[in-house]
């Protein structure tokens, strides 16, 4: 019964990894970014310096990215553990 227990588990848990790294590799991080005066839809790593990101609620925004102009933007503490 151990053996089967194991054997069902491992199983299942290679099929739960395949299955999470092709939707990992499906779902493209996209962001609206104002270049050359046209809003365009880039994946994340494609978005260079001097590129204008428009933000929405639930966006992912680059860490190193300055806010130019904002409306009801609230900050929400950050906990850093050096």
């Amino acid at each position: 019964m151990v053996f089967l227990s194991v054997s069902l588990a491992y199983y299942q848990e290679n099929n739960a990894s395949k299955a999470a790294e092709l939707l990992r590799e499906k779902v493209a991080t996209l962001a609206t970014v104002l270049r050359d005066n046209i809003k365009q839809e880039l994946k994340l790593p494609l978005i260079v310096p001097g590129d204008i990101i428009h933000l929405s609620a639930g966006d992912i925004t680059p860490a190193d990215a300055r806010i130019i102009d904002a409306k009801d933007l609230f900050r929400q503490p950050i906990c850093v553990n050096w």
